[in-house]
């Protein structure tokens, strides 16, 4: 580690900085007054320098950019600060050193329980994770925050001592105020939301498409299926290679018939189409607090036959599962996959407190 980059405004650097999974930023780990953070160094822009080497007009220009970029993620910064749950990881120091803009945050593990140990759990476990990650979503929400990256790898997950599952949320760099929407949306294609990409596509916004928090909605539906189920819901692999495009094309979306037809019913609204048909944060969280009506899980659930032309609207049934062996929906960016994490906890002790990893907490709303 040259001695130039050692030391950023007062923050150590304990490794070199990595883009691995970074997108527009690179990341280390630091140490200040005792305490380890976690560090992003922005790839851009970058602020340039009396001794930089272009004319004075380009000059003046770029600063007007970093200028304004710098103030308007530190107004967001300060937005995501009221957004504390404990459980939704805020940045604490935003600044310019030298030419570049770094963002500090606590460091946390970031080990996260893979998807096929969370879709072994039993319903009301599974229902209680749903709920701690929709508390702090709908808080993100209530502040007008769209994270616009929600993913496994976003959603971090950690089993206790008792067997409870609680999530945190992190990295909200591709993040917006709904009030000020970017004009390319960022995020991960598996899980975006078919609004997100039609307004990738429609470069001048002639449609005029609005980005607000129900595409992170959406990406909820994407995730909470894989939590019932394993996997993401099926579409046909032949034509498609999102569950987004399925659904813009209005082509047959097929749930696992191991999700119970709650949730099924509920993964439905939350995969629809049009932004307004989906429910919100706060509505979702109301529905799960509804205890759920016993019904035989192995009845096979069927949606109603579609009118109209062939494609008219998406279908959306209780499949068979996959085969052993066949893969998953393919995937564009094979290193976004979900991160190893360490072998199941061993059970508590008898008269063992129950205890919560460091950092983590129950929601609030599941008592």
């Amino acid at each position: 580690m040259s001695d130039s980059l050692k030391v950023i405004n007062g923050y150590t650097l304990t490794q070199e900085f990595s883009n691995k999974n970074a997108g527009t930023c690179q990341w280390s780990f630091c140490e200040k007054g005792g305490s380890e953070y976690f560090i992003k160094q922005f790839l851009s822009p970058k602020y340039p320098l009396d001794s930089a080497e272009i004319s004075p007009k380009q000059k003046e220009k770029k600063r007007r950019l970093a200028d304004s970029f710098y103030a308007e993620r530190k107004a967001f910064y300060s937005i995501l600060d009221k957004c504390r749950t404990g459980n939704i990881v805020v940045v604490n120091d935003f600044f310019r050193w030298e030419s570049c803009y770094y963002a500090v945050s606590d460091k946390i593990d970031t080990s996260t329980v893979p998807i096929s140990r969370i879709a072994a759990l039993d319903d009301d476990k599974k229902r209680t994770l749903m709920r701690s990650v929709l508390h702090s979503v709908k808080k993100l929400h209530e502040n007008g925050i769209v994270h616009s990256d929600i993913k496994p790898d976003n959603v971090i997950v950690k089993a206790t001592d008792m067997g409870f599952y609680t999530a945190k949320l992190i990295d909200f760099e591709s993040s917006f105020l709904e009030s000020a929407p970017p004009d390319i949306p960022m995020g991960d294609q598996i899980y975006l939301s078919p609004e997100a990409a039609e307004r990738i596509n429609d470069e001048d916004n002639e449609k005029h498409i609005r980005l607000t928090s129900k595409a992170d909605i959406f990406a909820l539906g994407i995730l909470f299926h894989e939590y019932w189920s394993g996997r993401r819901p099926t579409i046909n692999e032949s034509e498609y290679n999102y569950v987004h495009e399925a659904v813009l094309d209005r082509a047959a979306i097929r749930l696992a018939p191991s999700v119970p037809p709650d949730i099924s019913s509920l993964l439905e609204r939350m995969l629809a189409k049009a932004p307004e048909n989906r429910p919100s944060a706060s509505e979702i969280l109301s529905e799960l607090a509804a205890k759920p009506e016993k019904k035989d899980s192995s009845a096979a659930y069927t949606a109603k036959a579609p009118t109209g032309p062939p494609k008219t609207r998406a279908v959306f049934d209780k499949s068979p599962e996959p085969a052993a062996g066949n893969p998953r929906i393919r995937m564009n960016f094979p290193s976004k996959g979900i991160r190893p994490t360490s072998p199941p906890p061993p059970p508590p002790k008898a008269g063992t407190e129950r205890e919560l990893p460091k950092g983590f907490y129950i929601s609030d709303d599941l008592d």
